[in-house]
């Protein structure tokens, strides 16, 4: 899952005893340490709303350009593990392809049971509108079971939905917003950097604004657009959470740009109460206690409760003690420590 996945997928290469790797909600590693010369068969599982989703395409190129064997699932969903039934309908790729080379026995009833399935699985995706997706997995379909010669009913239902005019205008939107998430991606990296650069508190309501701007698309009824708003929510927290990681590995640690990256994080996951916790505390450390305050505040009112995990964080010893504090604590929890 994830980075392991990105690992999984170079074992092979490493260890000649793994024969196949398959990785969730991940894109490739550095293809330059997978052996080409031994290609090896490769599953990739990948929800439609996880930001990785818009990498897969040059992530297909590079696979066979490779010339590795590969097949993509994709399922209903963030960044995130899938239902079992996907991982299952995924490993079958490594039987399938395993017949197909001679390395075990063909058993061709397997074989058309397991087409059988695909089929009504291609078949669901188009009674549900779904025919992007239907199209991705027609397509997908057509590498494995062309390698038994019985992949004609995938070609019929991929000119069927071709000739539909919901595929047609399913394909232009999702063109549109496929553009559109592009430019949102490199306009939030962009000005990230720059807020960092500056410490600029103030664009904290442009990234408010942008927020609110994902969660229209997020509750829209086109179903191109609806995922390009998850995907996009997923990509803008993922992004945040990488600098964060960055700026806690410097020595001595930039504490500025620590405190804009978490007041970022409490605009764009709003119930993440580590990040209140994170500002109080380093604003606290530079006895910016009105700061300091307002974020513990934010925190309580959003359902903030753990009482031992507020009274133990770092550098509020002062602010601990202060009236406003206590204020606080005792009007959404009760019982403060200190009087």
């Amino acid at each position: 899952f994830g980075e392991g996945g990105q690992l999984a997928v170079l074992l092979p290469s490493m260890l000649k005893t793994f024969k196949g790797s398959l990785a969730v909600a991940s894109l490739l590693p550095n293809t330059e340490f997978m052996d080409s010369k031994a290609p090896y068969p490769i599953v990739l599982l990948m929800g439609l709303t996880d930001s990785r989703y818009v990498g897969l395409s040059s992530v297909k190129v590079q696979l066979r350009k490779m010339y590795f064997p590969f097949f993509v699932q994709y399922f209903n969903g963030g960044h995130q593990w899938p239902d079992p039934v996907h991982i299952n309908n995924a490993l079958q790729f490594f039987t399938l392809t395993g017949m197909a080379k001679k390395q075990i026995p063909l058993d061709s009833t397997y074989v058309q049971s397991q087409f059988d399935d695909y089929l009504e699985y291609i078949d669901r995706l188009i009674a549900t509108g779904d025919l992007i997706t239907a199209m991705e997995q027609i397509e997908e379909g057509i590498t494995i079971y062309r390698l038994f010669e019985i992949e004609e009913p995938l070609w019929t239902r991929k000119k069927r939905v071709r000739r539909m005019a919901d595929y047609k205008s399913q394909r232009r939107e999702m063109n549109n917003m496929e553009f559109k998430e592009s430019l949102m991606r490199e306009d939030y990296h962009y000005y990230l950097e720059e807020d960092l650069e500056r410490f600029n508190l103030n664009n904290l309501g442009w990234w408010n604004y942008q927020m609110g701007v994902l969660t229209k698309f997020k509750d829209s009824g086109k179903l191109a657009e609806k995922r390009m708003g998850e995907r996009l929510d997923g990509y803008v927290n993922a992004l945040i959470d990488d600098y964060i990681d960055f700026y806690n590995g410097q020595q001595p640690e930039d504490d500025d740009s620590l405190i804009l990256l978490h007041m970022l994080k409490t605009v764009t996951e709003p119930t993440d109460f580590e990040a209140y916790l994170k500002v109080v505390s380093l604003t606290a450390k530079y006895e910016d206690y009105g700061t300091a305050l307002f974020y513990l505040e934010e925190a309580l009112k959003k359902g903030f409760s753990d009482k031992q995990r507020l009274y133990g964080l770092e550098h509020t010893a002062l602010l601990r003690i202060s009236p406003e504090f206590n204020e606080l604590v005792s009007k959404y929890l009760e019982d403060a420590r200190y009087d």
